[in-house]
C-alpha cells in the first residue's frame, strides 16, 4: 500500500515560516484563522514566538489532503501580501524573499504570479479567488491606492460630483476584480454606491460621501447600514473632503463614528495609510466599517 505524500514539502513550509518571522503575531494568526485553521500543541516548538505560532497552525494542516493544501496556500498568499505591504511601508528593511519563495514552490509544482497568487505551473485561476476577508482587505487597499493617486493629481477630480468620483473608484476595483464591482446596486433597503460581489456573496458594501458636516456623515452611516443584506458584514465609506483642513475633518469623522449609536469598538487605526477600521453593531451581529478619507481640496 502506497503511503500518502505531502503535496507541499516541509522545506517549502519552512520557507514561509522564515518569512513569517518578520510579521506581527496578530497578522500571522489572522491569516491562518481566515483560512479556517486552528493551532495545535507542539512537542518541540521553534524558539521564537512568531515561528512557534506559525508552526502550531502549520501542524494542524493535513499536507497530504488537496483541500487542506488549497486552503493553506490561500494562507500563504495572505502572508505574502502582508510581507509585501510591510516592504512598502518600510523599504529600508525589505529583502529579496520572492526568489526563495518562487524556487521552493517550483519544487512542488507551483509558481508565484506578479500579484502574489500561488498557482499550478501552467495553470490559472481568477486573481480574486481568495477568502472574503482577504478580498475585502484587497478591495480597501485598492481604494487607498486610488485615493493616493487622486490626491497627487487633484485638479481633474476636485470639482467632480459624488457619482463621478464613485465611478473612478469602480474602475480601480474592477481592474483587479474583473468587473465584479458595481454602482447604484439594489441591496438591502436601497441602492448602495459600491457593491463588490464575488460569486453569489457580497464581499464589500460601500457608501461614498462628500463631507458636509457631522450630521450628514452620520446619516451616511445609517444609510450604509440600511443597505446591508442579512449576511453583509464588510463595509467601507470613501469620504471626499474638499476643505483646507482634511486632517481635522478626518478626526471629526472618526469621532462621529465612535459617537454613533451603532458603534461597538475600534479596530485598526492606520494613520500612515489613512484607513480607519471600526466594528458596528447591527441586529444581533457585527459589521466591519473602514473609513477611507480623500483630501481633494
Amino acid at each position: 500500500m502506497t503511503s500518502a505524500v505531502d503535496l507541499i514539502r516541509p522545506t517549502t513550509r519552512r520557507q514561509f515560516l522564515e518569512l513569517a518571522r518578520g510579521l506581527k503575531k496578530a497578522t500571522i494568526e489572522a491569516c491562518w484563522q481566515d483560512g479556517g485553521f486552528l493551532p495545535v500543541a507542539l512537542d518541540n516548538p521553534p524558539s521564537t514566538e512568531r515561528a512557534a505560532l506559525f508552526a502550531s497552525y502549520s501542524a494542524g494542516v493535513d499536507w497530504t489532503d488537496a483541500q487542506h493544501v488549497e486552503r493553506a496556500l490561500g494562507v500563504f498568499e495572505a502572508l505574502l501580501r502582508e510581507k509585501k505591504a510591510d516592504d512598502e511601508r518600510y523599504p529600508h528593511a525589505a529583502g529579496n524573499w520572492r526568489v526563495g519563495v518562487q524556487r521552493a514552490l517550483g519544487q512542488d509544482g507551483y509558481e508565484l504570479t506578479e500579484r502574489l497568487q500561488i498557482v499550478r505551473i501552467g495553470g490559472w485561476r481568477p486573481e480574486h479567488a481568495t477568502s472574503d476577508v482577504e478580498s475585502y482587505k484587497l478591495a480597501v487597499r485598492l481604494l487607498v491606492g486610488a485615493r493616493n493617486q487622486m490626491e497627487r493629481l487633484p485638479a481633474p477630480v476636485a470639482s467632480l460630483p459624488e457619482e463621478r468620483l464613485r465611478d473612478i473608484l469602480l474602475v480601480s476595483l474592477n481592474a483587479f476584480f474583473e468587473g465584479e464591482s458595481t454602482g447604484e446596486t439594489l441591496n438591502g433597503k436601497g441602492k448602495t454606491d459600491i457593491l463588490l460581489r464575488i460569486g453569489d456573496r457580497n464581499v464589500m458594501v460601500g457608501e461614498c460621501k462628500i463631507w458636509g458636516g457631522t450630521a450628514a456623515f452620520c446619516k451616511a452611516i445609517d444609510q450604509l447600514l440600511g443597505n446591508l443584506g442579512a449576511y453583509d458584514t464588510q463595509t467601507v465609506i470613501p469620504l471626499f473632503i474638499r476643505a483646507t483642513d482634511p486632517g481635522g475633518i478626518t478626526d471629526r469623522a472618526v469621532g462621529a463614528v465612535k459617537e454613533h449609536q451603532a458603534y461597538a469598538s475600534t479596530g485598526s487605526m492606520d494613520s500612515v495609510n489613512r484607513q480607519y477600521e471600526f466594528v458596528l453593531r447591527r441586529g444581533g451581529g457585527e459589521v466591519t466599517l473602514t473609513l477611507v478619507p480623500f483630501a481633494l481640496a
